[in-house]
């Protein structure tokens, strides 16, 4: 009888792993989302959280509408359609400049978490996050060797 694994992708655990440690240099790449960026530490006396998508999209839906100031949930599925009547309506350097003022790159470090990853020998480290979290923890990796960080947001 065989025995069930831990999880039902435990499968695909496994060859992210296999592909990982794979000598002499890892074939695994990471995409890191913005979830990620929750493991930031705070350098703010205030202990603020890190915005998260659905902070973006109530922010955006404020501006653009302002009748719907009062709402409280926002389905973050809409926040990409949002973004694009946001740059529509106020133009790519706004949505740009919205986007800094919300992630307040200045009042967050990176935390333990982001320095755990980064010592992982992953191949490629991609990210769509709009804050420099990864970027500012790759000084303190001295085992890994991260080059050409390049920001793709223009």
């Amino acid at each position: 009888m065989s025995q069930s694994p831990l999880f039902p992708d435990q499968s695909h655990i496994n060859r992210v792993r296999d592909a990982l440690w794979e000598q002499p240099n890892g074939r695994a790449s990471i995409m890191v989302g913005t979830g990620f960026s929750g493991n930031a530490d705070s350098t703010e006396p205030s202990e603020s959280e890190i915005p998260l998508w659905r902070d973006f999209a109530r922010e955006m839906l404020h501006r653009l509408y302002p009748q719907y100031a009062d709402t409280e949930s926002v389905e973050v599925s809409g926040l990409l359609r949002l973004a694009q009547e946001y740059e529509t309506g106020f133009g790519r350097g706004d949505l740009h400049k919205l986007l800094q003022e919300l992630v307040r790159d200045n009042e967050f470090s990176p935390g333990d978490m982001h320095q755990h990853l980064l010592r992982l020998p992953w191949r490629d480290v991609f990210t769509t996050n709009w804050d420099t979290l990864l970027e500012r923890t790759t000084p303190h990796i001295t085992k890994r060797a991260y080059s050409d960080c390049k920001r793709l947001d223009d």
